[in-house]
C-alpha cells in the first residue's frame, strides 16, 4: 500500500527569509488529547458521493494579500534531495524529488530499486519545501512522463521541468542530491536566474582535476580541495567519506567549523568544512520530513485497485499539505494529530449523516436500587429460556437471572452480586 511510501529523493528550495529560520518539528507543545469538538454531535459516517474539503468552520486565518501562497499540487514516490530559495517566498521551501509507493500487484509502471525498504512501487517525482509543503508533482512513467525533455539528462530534466510546471520565478535556490546534480543543469539553472547546489558523482566530474577520491580519503578530516569555473564553485571535501559539491550561489571559496566525533578520543572535534557545504546540510531533507509527517498518522483503506495506493498517499499528503499551510499562519497552535482530529470532524458535522436507528433499548429499563439487590429476600435464579445475554457481575453470557431483579446472572456469581 502507498501508505508506506519511503522517499529515496528529493530537492529542495529555500527562501531568503527562511534561510536561518525554518522549523521542522512535527509536533507543537500542545497535547495531543487537546479537545478539538463535541464527539457527542459527530455522525457516524460520511455520505457516499462526492467530498467537500471544509473551508469555513475550521476558522483558518486568511493569508496576506502579499502571499504567494501554498496552493500547487500534491506529490508522492521516491526522489532525491533539492533546495532552492526565493526572496518572494516566506513560509516555505521547494524542490523536486522521488517517491516510491508500495504496491504488491502487477503493473507496467511499477519500478524496482534494488536494496531499498521498498524495493516494488509507484514513484512519483516531487516539487517540495525544506518546511514538507509538496508544490509539484508528477508520476514517473517512463519515456511518458510529462515533463520538459531539456536534452541534459534524466536528473536535470526533473529540476528543470518540476520548476516550470510550479512557475517557480528566478532568485530561488535550489539543493539537491547526486541523482540530479550534472554541471550542466547547474549552468541550465545559472542562465534560468535560479541558485543551485548539490553533491555530485565522480563520473559527472569529467575534466576536474581533483585527486581520486581513493587518495584523498587518506588526507587527514576536514581537508579540502575546490576549483572556480566560470560561475560555478566545485569543492571536495574529506568527511567520513570524499563529498563532492557544486554550486553557483558563491564565487570565493569559505570555510566554517563543523562537529565531528573522534573514536579515539571519545570527544566531539572541530573540523574545517566549506560553506557551501553547510548551506547544503541545512536546508537538504524537505522531502524527507513531508514523508515523516505523512507516516505518522496514516488514513489507511485497503484496496485491491492498482491505482488505490496512488490515491491513498495523496490523499495522506494533502492533509500534511494543510497543516503546513495552516502553520504557516498559527505556528505552534496545533500540532497534527489534533489538526487530522479537526479536519476529520468538519468533514463529519458538515457532510456526514446521523445514523438512522439508535439501536435496542436496553432491557434493563429500570435501574435495581442496592435496597432491592441487599434485602436478601426472594432472590432466586431462573432459567430465563431466551438467547443468552451478558451476566450483571463477571460480563459472560448466561441464560440464568435473578428473578426479583431481572438481572442476568451467572449461577456462580449469584451469591457475590447480592452480598458485595
Amino acid at each position: 500500500m502507498l501508505q508506506d511510501s519511503e522517499t529515496v529523493a528529493d530537492i529542495t528550495v529555500v527562501p531568503e527569509s527562511e534561510m536561518h529560520a525554518h522549523d521542522t518539528d512535527c509536533d507543537s507543545d500542545q497535547s495531543d488529547d487537546e479537545a478539538t469538538g463535541d464527539h457527542n454531535r459527530l455522525p457516524s459516517k460520511l455520505p457516499k458521493g462526492e467530498g467537500f474539503l471544509p473551508n469555513s468552520d475550521m476558522q483558518l486565518p486568511n493569508p496576506p494579500d502579499d502571499d504567494p501562497g501554498c496552493s500547487s499540487s500534491v506529490s508522492q514516490t521516491e526522489t532525491r534531495k533539492v533546495s532552492g530559495t526565493n526572496e518572494k517566498v516566506t513560509s516555505q521551501i521547494v524542490g523536486p524529488m522521488l517517491h516510491k509507493t508500495k504496491n504488491q500487484g502487477r503493473h507496467g509502471c511499477k519500478q524496482f530499486i534494488r536494496g531499498k525498504p521498498i524495493r516494488f512501487g509507484y514513484k512519483i517525482w516531487s516539487l517540495a519545501s525544506s518546511s514538507g509543503f509538496v508544490h509539484q508533482m508528477e508520476p514517473y512513467v517512463g519515456s511518458h512522463t510529462h515533463l520538459v525533455e531539456t536534452g541534459l539528462g534524466q536528473g536535470p530534466s526533473v529540476v528543470l521541468g518540476l520548476a516550470e510546471k510550479a512557475e517557480v520565478p528566478p532568485g530561488v535556490k535550489f539543493y539537491h542530491d547526486n541523482l540530479f546534480t550534472t554541471l550542466s543543469l547547474v549552468d541550465e539553472m545559472t542562465l534560468r536566474g535560479y541558485g543551485s547546489c548539490g553533491t555530485m558523482r565522480q563520473t559527472q566530474l569529467h575534466n576536474v582535476p581533483f585527486t581520486a577520491p581513493q587518495t584523498f580519503k587518506k588526507t587527514p578530516r576536514g581537508d579540502a580541495e575546490y576549483l572556480v569555473e566560470a560561475e560555478k564553485l566545485i569543492v571536495r571535501w574529506n568527511d567520513n567519506s570524499v563529498v563532492t559539491v557544486v554550486s553557483n550561489m558563491e564565487r570565493e571559496f569559505t570555510e566554517t567549523e563543523a562537529k565531528r566525533w573522534n573514536k579515539q578520543k571519545r570527544t566531539m572535534d572541530k573540523v574545517r568544512q566549506p560553506k557551501c557545504i553547510q548551506d547544503y546540510n541545512t536546508h537538504m531533507g524537505g522531502v524527507d520530513l513531508h514523508d515523516q509527517f505523512v507516516s505518522r498518522y496514516r488514513v489507511k483503506i485497503r484496496s485491491k485497485k492498482w491505482w488505490w495506493p496512488c490515491f491513498s498517499w495523496a490523499l495522506n499528503s494533502a492533509m500534511v499539505n494543510s497543516w503546513c499551510y495552516y502553520r504557516s499562519w498559527k505556528s505552534g497552535e496545533k500540532d497534527l494529530l489534533s489538526f487530522q482530529r479537526l479536519v476529520a470532524q468538519t468533514l463529519l458535522l458538515r457532510h456526514g449523516t446521523k445514523p438512522s436507528r439508535q439501536g435496542r433499548r436496553s432491557s434493563m429499563a429500570v435501574a435495581i436500587t442496592d435496597a432491592t439487590r441487599f434485602d436478601n429476600l426472594n432472590h432466586w435464579p431462573c432459567n430465563t429460556g431466551s438467547r443468552y445475554k451478558r451476566c450483571k457481575n463477571c460480563g459472560g453470557r448466561t441464560s440464568f437471572a435473578c428473578g426479583k431483579c431481572d438481572v442476568p446472572l451467572h449461577v456462580e456469581c449469584f451469591k457475590k452480586y447480592h452480598t458485595e
